[in-house]
């Protein structure tokens, strides 16, 4: 984990571990703090643990052990106003696509540019 040294910090969570490094280095050039998990278990252990220093969170939305949606409703329950983005090669399902829209964030297609990952940050983070 890198520690956050930016007042806006994201949490970026994908289990492939070289798109997670790469996503973290993106991030950090650019100025964000950053936490890092591989899993939504460690996601949400990390979000609890620093839930008033996360401003947004990029998840992708196949992710151990049963995807996002029960991970998007933990950091959902403890913080309502935290910036979401959510990452995927595919489509996202309507029922998740419509929850997004309601929480204002951010789907980003994969692959992405360094560019289009700063700018989806730069739109949901609140801090």
């Amino acid at each position: 984990m890198s520690e956050p040294t930016d007042t806006r910090n994201v949490l970026v969570v994908d289990d492939e571990p070289q798109l997670l490094r790469l996503l973290v280095r993106v991030l950090e050039r650019r100025g964000f703090g950053t936490f890092q998990a591989q899993d939504a278990d460690e996601a949400a252990a990390l979000f609890e643990a620093h839930v008033d220093e996360i401003h947004a969170v990029l998840l992708d939305v196949v992710i151990p052990p049963a995807g996002v949606e029960p991970l998007l409703s933990r950091i959902t329950t403890l913080r309502d106003d935290v910036g979401i983005v959510l990452a995927s090669g595919q489509e996202l399902a309507p029922s998740l696509e419509e929850r997004l829209e309601a929480l204002g964030g951010v789907f980003l297609r994969k692959p992405f540019s360094p560019e289009a990952v700063e700018a989806a940050v730069n739109r949901v983070a609140r801090g």
